[in-house]
């Protein structure tokens, strides 16, 4: 039976996440849940093999701060340039007046045939075995929060047969308690790629003990003595550890981290 591989690269703080899909064929098929870096992602991708997939399935833009998209557009460029076909890129629809992210949409403008969406609240998408349920954000985007574009992330469900990913970009409380709301069937997850690097923002105790996650992984730095409480933040660490999550994984002192997950729900982890 073919494995999902997940890749959580260390980026310091800030997420780039490659996905390879499981697959019946011997395709390589893989899946970008961020990139804020290319060159350090494009380097990744080499070394594995996997700079010129069969097909990139999807990519992601949770949200469109830097740290989440500084390297996306140019991940895409590569893509278009070696022949691979990018079939599907998801964002958050949160307008943000950066340069950074007014040219990536006009790169996707440029390049109808790759399909772009804005998802909300219940899309599910099948690829293959992979099933890909947006859990937030709703519709409308919140507004008037502590962090508006934080508060838009795409909080994404991945599920493979009865293993269950979940990958909550910069989620805060707005995100959290939509969630636990509207989405609280489909809240629970073995692995969470926890929300804001380890922020105190964005990890709260009610989504936590929804999720129950066994294994946890923060794409963080270590500035622990940061006297804004840094990231991770203890709190949130503190909150993982009471909650009994059996492993906690920190780019900054894991390096890179490969999760290889089954159908049936058992996870191994790797770190480079």
């Amino acid at each position: 039976m073919p494995v999902l591989r997940t890749h959580i690269l260390n980026v310091g703080r800030a997420d780039t996440i490659i996905l390879e899909l499981p697959r019946d064929d011997n395709k390589k098929v893989i899946g970008i849940i961020d990139c804020c870096d290319f060159a350090l992602t494009k380097q990744y991708l080499e070394r594995k093999g996997l700079d010129k997939p069969d097909l990139v399935q999807f990519m992601v833009a949770t949200h469109p701060h830097y740290d989440h998209i500084g390297g996306m557009q140019e991940l895409l460029e590569m893509f278009v340039n070696n022949g691979t076909e990018v079939y599907m890129f998801l964002d958050s629809g949160y307008e943000h007046t950066s340069l950074t992210y007014e040219n990536l949409m006009q790169f996707l403008i440029d390049h109808p045939n790759i399909i772009t969406w804005y998802p909300r609240t219940g899309l599910q998408v099948l690829f293959g075995r992979l099933n890909v349920r947006v859990l937030s954000p709703p519709e409308p985007i919140p507004t008037g929060t502590a962090s508006d574009c934080n508060n838009a992330s795409i909080v994404l469900l991945l599920t493979y047969g009865s293993s269950k990913l979940l990958f909550a970009g910069d989620a805060q409380f707005t995100n959290w308690s939509h969630c636990c709301v509207s989405q609280q069937d489909f809240l629970k997850a073995q692995v969470l790629k926890v929300s804001h690097h380890g922020s105190k923002h964005g990890t709260f105790l009610e989504a936590l003990e929804a999720i129950n996650p066994r294994i946890a992984v923060v794409s963080g730095e270590n500035n622990l003595n940061d006297p804004n409480g840094g990231f991770p933040h203890p709190l949130t660490v503190e909150t993982m550890n009471e909650l009994g999550v059996t492993e906690v994984y920190c780019t900054y002192q894991h390096n890179d981290i490969i999760i290889e997950s089954q159908a049936n729900a058992r996870h191994s982890v790797t770190h480079l």
